[in-house]
Order: C-alpha cells, then sequence, then structure tokens
C-alpha cells in the first residue's frame, strides 16, 4: 500500500460512520461518467446510506438499471465501481480504490482533513 493510501485510510478511521459515507458518496461522484443510470445509483446510495431518505428498494432498483446501463454501454468503469463499494463497505473500499491515481489521493486528503477538522468542531 502507498504512503497516500496509508494516510487515507488512517484519517477514515478518524470519521464518525455517517461521514465514512459521506465521504465514500464524494468519492463515487469524483468518477466522472456519462451513463445517468450510475448517476442515479450513487444517488440512490446518498438516499439510502446518508440522508435516509431513500429506501432499499428503490437503491436496489438503481443498482440494477446501473448494471444493466454498465453492461450495455460497456461503461463498467471506475464510477460505477467507486459507487457499487460505497454502497457496500462504506468509505474504506472506495477510498482504496479511487485512491490509485496519486492526484485523487492528495483531493481525498484535502478532503478528510477539512471532514475531520469540521467534526472536531462538532458541526458534522
Amino acid at each position: 500500500m502507498s504512503n497516500s493510501n496509508d494516510k487515507i485510510d488512517t484519517a477514515i478511521k478518524h470519521l464518525t460512520e455517517m461521514n465514512q459515507r459521506k465521504f465514500a458518496v464524494w468519492c463515487a461522484r469524483r468518477c466522472k461518467t456519462d451513463v445517468p443510470e450510475i448517476e442515479a445509483y450513487i444517488d440512490a446510495i446518498e438516499a439510502y446510506y446518508v440522508t435516509t431518505a431513500g429506501t432499499k428498494a428503490e437503491m436496489d432498483a438503481a443498482e440494477r438499471a446501473a448494471y444493466g446501463a454498465a453492461d450495455s454501454a460497456a461503461a463498467y468503469g471506475a464510477a460505477f465501481s467507486a459507487a457499487y463499494w460505497a454502497a457496500y463497505w462504506a468509505a474504506d473500499s472506495a477510498a482504496h480504490w479511487a485512491a490509485d491515481w496519486a492526484a485523487e489521493s492528495k483531493a481525498q486528503l484535502r478532503k478528510l482533513r477539512a471532514m475531520i477538522k469540521q467534526q472536531e468542531r462538532g458541526a458534522a
């Protein structure tokens, strides 16, 4: 594991579970896609796991649609992968896979530092 990944993994452990979920969604949104079903899946993940405004049925339906779109459009790329991991293993896996790129690692570390500072101020 690279030094950046170590820092990311360590920083994630300092976040509350809810902030880990928010970070996972943030990572998923940073992966660019032109497939609307994948964007909708990320939205459904956020609604279910972060805002709790969504239902499991809605998230499952969005997942099926994203799988179908990814298969038909050959778009099974970083955005879908990040959304999938965010849904099932929260921030740890999403951060790990998204952190393969040095620039992304730096952006993630900046985001994590800001989230930790905000959380320490009690504004989580």
